[in-house]
């Protein structure tokens, strides 16, 4: 049941004459005849009668009427709500790899805006799998997402440029501990110190993102400078989870321990860190601007004003 054939019935009840309502309709009076006798169809009444040369409602037809103008007057207001709603609201996908500290941002933000602007409304979802790439915000899978960077053996400070796009803004939340692990079919597993002497020839699986295949050249870097060759395997991962159920008998894996937390408790699990080297990672976010609509421009303008005055992001 069409809403304009609901709009062209009232307006021909108001005259019962069709070539009347057909002129102020702007329609030709076959086609509202058409509409009027489709409606009349779909309901399976007649919903007018001839009575000594003049047309009248039947009383299904003046039921009818009374349920016409309230569907309409609904479909209008729901028309003018959800516009509204659309001009105010704005809904944004946000890969944070379960990072505590960028979460918490996310929802002080939304908090903030919604008091200063009540009408403004921001719906947030969050995509915990593989985003943490410069390719999840280049082709739109992720509106803005987490990426840690691993820095190199070089790197002891932050760096200058950390070498995205120019459309790309960057924002940094602070820097994380890398720790290793491995599951319970490697060898190492059950061992009370693991060095990187005893990684030796294993294998470090990564994801295949571009981040992770830069990544994989600096942790063989930082093995080198141990004197210890270790070799990378690059691998499409959906989910941090099918990364670490995916690894071999001797290979590891690595973690920013601020986003994992929990796997310290698994039972064939283990995170460990050796005493040779220290690898640190820039927690950044990264996004592209042109990709939001208006509100999400104030969002993210009031999440970028907390998090460059948090404390975290000067750490």
């Amino acid at each position: 049941m069409e809403t304009a054939h609901l709009v062209e019935f009232i307006a021909f009840t108001d005259t019962l004459n069709y070539t009347k309502a057909a002129e102020d309709l702007f329609i030709s009076q076959p086609a509202l005849r058409s509409h009027v006798k489709a409606l009349e169809s779909e309901v399976g009444i007649s919903f007018v009668i001839k009575r000594n040369g003049v047309l009248e409602l039947t009383p299904g037809g003046k039921l009818f009427l009374k349920h016409a103008r309230e569907i309409v007057k609904m479909a209008d207001t729901a028309l003018l709500e959800c516009r509204a709603l659309s001009q105010n609201s704005t809904a944004l996908l946000v890969g944070t790899l379960g990072y505590p500290v960028l979460e918490e941002h996310i929802g002080a933000a939304r908090d903030s805006l919604r008091s200063r602007y009540p009408e403004a409304q921001v719906d947030i979802r969050f995509g915990y799998s593989t985003h943490a790439n410069l390719a999840a915000i280049v082709e739109g899978k992720v509106d803005m997402t987490m990426y840690p960077r691993i820095r190199g053996v070089d790197e002891s400070c932050v760096p200058d440029d950390f070498g995205f796009p120019s459309e790309v803004e960057v924002l940094r939340l602070g820097t994380e501990k890398i720790y290793f692990w491995v599951t319970k079919n490697n060898p190492l597993f059950e061992k009370p110190e693991i060095t990187a002497e005893d990684l030796r020839g294993q294998s470090l699986l990564l994801g295949n993102t571009d981040n992770m295949v830069s990544a994989g050249g600096k942790f063989v870097d930082y093995f080198k400078v141990a004197g210890v060759d270790i070799k990378v395997d690059h691998q499409p991962f959906a989910t941090y989870t099918d990364y670490m159920f995916s690894t071999p008998h001797n290979g590891f894996g690595m973690v920013v321990e601020a986003l994992h937390p929990t796997f310290r408790s698994r039972k064939d699990f283990r995170m460990f860190s050796v005493e040779e080297f220290t690898v640190a990672a820039d927690m950044l976010l990264i996004y592209d601007p042109s990709a939001f609509d208006d509100i999400g421009q104030m969002y993210v303008s009031e999440l970028v004003r907390r998090i460059q005055s948090s404390e975290l992001c000067s750490r």
